[in-house]
């Protein structure tokens, strides 16, 4: 049920056209934010890993009550819509492939305004100051982030149902919380348990369907050459580029306009005419995506067949 549940999800995440605005966190962390404050006001362990474990807890029940109650409702239908549900709403916040034609399509009518909201939400910061830029940024940004919007909470759901999937969800929303340094210290450590696996079926997922001997380079160099905040977007981050063919950081080349020993040198951006980075990171979490629906209909029709 959770595979069928999966390919129906990702089928409605690629082609549908859905409001965004359903599966933001704000409403997830109103609701618990007093708990939260309340945990941190009693210090100790409760601001840290217990804090962040705790939050966690509490969503995981709702949803684990919620699935128990419907077990078996209707032939397994209500079962099959809530699993959807759960795994649709931990893919977001944002629907990468979506958002992504949206900005190509902005920028080719020439809609700069349009474009910088797409932007500014696949890069989760202010936009690059040249439009020029706009395409390699969010390339990165989403091989970048594909872990948390598409493999990890994928994984823990076929994993565990759809207690996995919000789990996941909810430590990565609490991970950036920007009150409180120890409780979000302790979301990032479960995150760091949490993706790090996924991280790893993303980086062969990427060898798979990009560039193989690039992918693998990348990957033994990630830890030094894409080093992050979290190790497993540095890892997602440097083979996603690699099976692109861009590089992880610069996004362009300064050049000199002056002679050499110059007092007047200044530096100048050199882009190239036409940077494909944003169709080309299209093309590749479509694969992506499609190998994994590939993968989950053979185990299907493998535990069907036995």
């Amino acid at each position: 049920m959770h595979m069928l549940a999966a390919i129906i999800a990702l089928a409605v995440e690629r082609f549908a056209q859905l409001d965004p605005d359903w599966r933001q966190p704000a409403r997830l962390v109103a609701n618990f934010d007093w708990l939260k404050r309340v945990l941190i006001a009693r210090g100790g362990a409760l601001d840290g890993l217990v804090g962040a474990i705790v939050l966690v807890v509490l969503p995981a029940l709702l949803v684990w009550m919620i699935a128990d109650m419907i077990d078996g409702w209707l032939f397994g239908l209500f079962d099959l819509a809530f699993g959807v549900l759960v795994l649709m709403y931990s893919l977001g916040p944002v629907n990468q492939v979506a958002t992504m034609t949206s900005i190509d399509v902005a920028l080719s009518a020439g809609d700069e305004a349009d474009a910088s909201r797409g932007v500014r939400a696949m890069v989760d910061a202010e936009p690059p100051p040249r439009a020029e830029l706009w395409p390699r940024a969010v390339a990165r940004a989403a091989v970048m982030r594909a872990n948390d919007r598409l493999i990890a909470p994928l994984f823990w759901f076929l994993l565990i149902g759809p207690v996995g999937a919000i789990v996941y969800r909810v430590i990565a929303v609490w991970r950036e919380d920007s009150e409180a340094s120890g409780f979000r210290e302790g979301a990032r450590t479960l995150h760091a348990w949490a993706a790090w696996l996924p991280a790893r079926i993303l980086a062969g997922a990427y060898a798979l369907v990009g560039r193989f001997d690039e992918v693998l380079a990348a990957w033994s160099v990630a830890p030094f050459k894409c080093a992050q905040r979290d190790d497993d977007a540095g890892l997602c981050l440097c083979t996603g580029c690699a099976a692109l063919g861009i590089d992880p950081h610069d996004d362009a080349v300064a050049e000199s306009e002056g002679g050499e020993g110059d007092e007047n040198d200044r530096a100048v951006i050199v882009i190239g005419p036409a940077d494909d980075s944003l169709h080309f990171a299209i093309s590749l979490l479509d694969r992506v995506q499609v190998l994994v629906v590939a993968l989950l209909s053979l185990f299907m029709l493998a535990r069907l067949a036995a």
